[in-house]
């Protein structure tokens, strides 16, 4: 999962509003040129007209237009794993009653003008880098509480909220103050009024960087929960080992597109009988930031480590590559992008067949081939490739 690699605007009639210009891949191209000759070998930029093979191995290549609205990291995710989750977006002011009900019985609780701070450390705020009202962040400077007790301020957060996602973190150089001073009011294009602050411009995404994503019961079974109940393993690697909850599965966790990769291909070549899912978020980073040299410079990475990582492949295993949503590092703003993503599959059995995959219209038909290839019933959303 190429975290924001999107690859054209969606002409969408579900009210989010559009950036006709946004194209991601076509904007790294454009602003930065990167090399990427695996990625080109793989048709990404023919994304269901191009190669039909990968060095003899059958290559079946199209795109998806995501089922869910807008463009939003966590509830792409959960379609990647098979949900169409039905999340009910809200603002922190909106819910801040119930917010205050939930903390207030175990901490002391302070509101101020459309955020609260709970126990003089723990910030709880809109997010205004996703879809609007979708997701709340609870942010503490590291250092500043205990990791134990921000995470039962999130989970008490989580308990009090509609929203599809919380996100608990903490990271170091920071402080409360320095998080106080930064959040601001912005009007969103659905005349939201939402109260929060930019995490990446924090500058916080370094090695001390903590996170957990918290989605509730939206999605009490997923791809990843069925193939460790079926007895295969499952491993997350990168930033997905802190958006997927599945209990018994493998985390490994990597901030940096390099070290996320070279656990993938070391995991690989171990010849897992399961499910690896690596999430490289740095190209959404570089969205946020509007920052096309660092979204070519992780393109360039991700190109760099797929060639090793499909040597690993045998007969019997597929790799994918898709992504969640948009996130145009030139499109003039730092919020994601609702665009279509690409899907590339590579078969290891060289005398399987290819296909020209074409339009699909859900994430979730991942999930659902996933299921099919390893012989299990499948009982989510989505249609076998």
């Amino acid at each position: 999962m190429v975290d924001g690699l999107g690859v054209g605007t969606v002409d969408s009639a579900d009210g989010w509003s559009l950036d006709p210009d946004a194209n991601t891949l076509r904007s790294v191209l454009r602003e930065t040129g990167p090399r990427v000759d695996t990625l080109d070998a793989l048709g990404l930029p023919k994304l269901g007209y191009g190669p039909t093979e990968y060095r003899g191995l059958p290559l079946s290549t199209g795109w998806i237009t995501p089922h869910y609205p807008g463009a939003d990291t966590a509830l792409g995710h959960l379609e990647l794993l098979g949900c169409h989750p039905n999340a009910r977006p809200a603002t922190v002011a909106a819910q801040m009653p119930a917010i205050v009900a939930a903390c207030a019985p175990h901490y002391e609780v302070e509101v101020r003008d459309g955020y609260l701070i709970v126990d003089r450390s723990i910030h709880i705020f809109d997010n205004v880098e996703s879809n609007p009202g979708s997701n709340v962040n609870v942010l503490a400077a590291a250092g500043e509480t205990s990791p134990g007790r921000l995470l039962t301020v999130g989970r008490l957060v989580r308990s009090a909220v509609s929203n599809p996602r919380v996100i608990v973190m903490s990271g170091r150089p920071l402080t409360g103050e320095a998080i106080r001073a930064s959040i601001d009011v912005r009007q969103a294009e659905d005349d939201l009024v939402l109260v929060g602050t930019s995490i990446s411009a924090l500058g916080i995404h370094n090695e001390h960087y903590r996170s957990t994503h918290l989605t509730g019961n939206l999605a009490e079974a997923t791809l990843a929960t069925e193939m460790v109940r079926s007895g295969h393993e499952v491993v997350l690697l990168g930033k997905a080992a802190d958006l997927i909850e599945a209990p018994g599965a493998t985390v490994i966790r990597a901030t940096d597109t390099s070290t996320a990769l070279e656990q993938l291909a070391d995991v690989a070549r171990e010849r897992v009988n399961g499910l690896l899912i690596c999430n490289i978020f740095q190209l959404d980073l570089a969205g946020h930031g509007q920052d096309p040299d660092l979204a070519g410079e992780v393109l360039r990475t991700v190109d760099h480590y797929l060639g090793p990582i499909l040597a690993t492949l045998r007969p019997g295993d597929h790799l994918v590559l898709t992504a969640d949503h948009g996130n145009d590092p030139a499109i003039g703003h730092g919020r994601h992008t609702r665009e279509h993503v690409p899907l590339i599959c590579v078969n290891g059995a060289a005398d399987a067949e290819s296909h020209l995959i074409g339009h699909r219209h859900s994430l979730a038909d991942v999930a659902a081939s996933i299921c099919s290839w390893h012989s299990l019933t499948w009982r989510g959303a989505g249609r076998v490739l």
